[in-house]
């Protein structure tokens, strides 16, 4: 079921998402599912504006972040209270929400906070998250709390572009001395990688496991859940795209569109070996124009990554 919630963004469905959090959490699921059920009927009654539909949306994009993002087990009154924070959006409307559980269900919230989720949306409806720090930031890297060491992912023909990424990212001003200026930069990279393939700008985070490897980003390190792209930064990349198909001169007229769907949105497989991730690309129709590609993506290894992507495609 994970792969074919992977194979195409757009089944990624509420009930497909249910399936992989069975997969994840096992044994307690039907525990689980009790705590998010009593914790959705609070949100609904003690929320501003909150309907029951809309906080069970939201518990599922909680729970894809919780037990798949950041890799973390049930336990009943941590889950509870960080979903409920969730809900919430910020600290004062949580209050309410964190007493009720207490009165309802008789779990008093941790005396340290729950984990936050990897990302959020605040009361003013911008998307915010527990931002990465790359090494040439201020401060100490943030270590993830989990080692992803295997991905399904839905782009892996990205890797296409390959050549073409440090003059993507330095023409829109992310990267200096081939490093990305902050981690701001390069989660915005994460997010301009998947504007390449067509993706729209909310992707799931569980989907964008080779857009941060190639950004230098650990897969499990959390990130914003959306970056609004600018007009100017769409345009960069359908000339971008539209360069790389005037330099292939086998695919003629091909549109951007037309690279999109034959190459880059392909299904593929990585794992993470000897300190290096290797990428399986799924065949397709026209894989027998690689051929007469004109430069190499066998191997991609930018000066901001920590390690190189080894790819398999035909």
């Amino acid at each position: 079921m994970v792969r074919e919630a992977a194979d195409d963004i757009a089944q990624l469905t509420p009930a497909m998402i249910q399936d992989i959090i069975k997969l994840l959490v096992g044994s307690d699921m039907q525990t689980k599912a009790r705590y998010a059920s009593e914790v959705c009927a609070l949100a609904a009654q003690h929320l501003p504006g909150g309907t029951l539909s809309s906080v069970e949306f939201e518990t599922d994009q909680f729970d894809l972040d919780w037990f798949f993002i950041q890799g973390k087990n049930f336990t009943p009154a941590t889950y509870a209270h960080a979903l409920a924070a969730w809900l919430s959006r910020n600290e004062s409307a949580a209050a309410p929400l964190h007493e009720a559980l207490h009165n309802k269900l008789g779990i008093a919230q941790p005396a340290a906070p729950p984990p936050p989720p990897a990302t959020r949306t605040n009361s003013a409806g911008t998307t915010t998250g527990t931002l990465w720090r790359s090494p040439a930031s201020a401060g100490t890297p943030a270590e993830p709390d989990i080692v992803i060491d295997a991905l399904i992912v839905d782009n892996a023909g990205q890797v296409l572009i390959g050549p073409y990424m440090p003059r993507l990212f330095s023409t829109l001003g992310l990267t200096e001395a081939n490093q990305f200026k902050n981690a701001e930069a390069a989660e915005r990279a994460v997010h301009l990688l998947q504007c390449v393939v067509g993706g729209p700008s909310d992707t799931p985070e569980a989907l964008l496991g080779l857009n941060k490897i190639l950004c230098g980003v650990p897969a499990a390190t959390a990130i914003a859940r959306e970056v609004a792209i600018t007009d100017q930064e769409r345009d960069t990349v359908e000339m971008m795209l539209r360069a790389i198909i005037e330099h292939w001169k086998k695919i003629g007229n091909t549109t951007p569109d037309g690279l999109r769907q034959s190459f880059l949105r392909r299904t593929g497989r990585m794992h993470l070996k000897d300190d290096a991730w290797y990428l399986d690309v799924d065949p397709g129709t026209f894989d027998m124009l690689l051929d007469s590609l004109p430069w190499s993506f066998s191997i991609i290894k930018h000066p901001w990554m920590e390690r190189a992507v080894h790819v398999n495609w035909r």
